[in-house]
This record gives structure tokens, sequence and C-alpha cells, in this order.
């Protein structure tokens, strides 16, 4: 699997329109692994706990589907 991540688009963070571009680009990532992804930009720059564990828990079972995948080739 190519690497989801391009870290030549990963900003500093030191501003609001830093982090709000990290926030849609993990998003942006998080989609292009596979995964469905239920929360905003918004909720990750406020720390809401439960938005971000769904997404961390749906890249959790990507790549055990994808692990569990590949085994059987």
């Amino acid at each position: 699997m190519p690497r989801a991540v391009d870290l030549s688009q990963v900003t500093p963070g030191a501003t609001p329109t830093d982090r709000k571009l990290n926030c849609r680009l993990a998003i942006s990532c998080a989609r292009k692994a596979g995964c469905m992804v239920f929360l905003l930009w918004e909720d990750i720059v406020e720390a809401r706990a439960k938005m971000i564990m769904t997404v961390l828990a749906a890249l959790m079972a990507e790549e055990i589907r994808r692990v569990r995948g590949s085994g059987s080739e």
C-alpha cells in the first residue's frame, strides 16, 4: 500500500490556518487509506475525543482488514 501521507503538506501548526490545513489533511489521508470518516476538521481542532476515537478505530480496523487480506494471497 502506498503511503497515504504526503509529509510535504504538513504545516507546523502554529496558526489556526495551519491547524485547519493539518486536520483537513489528516481526514483526507484517512479517506485515502479506505476509512469512512464521520468527523469534521473542527472536531480535531477542538479535540473532541469521541470523534477522534472513531477515526482511530476506523484506521485500526482498516489496517487489520488489510493485513488479514494480504496474508490469504
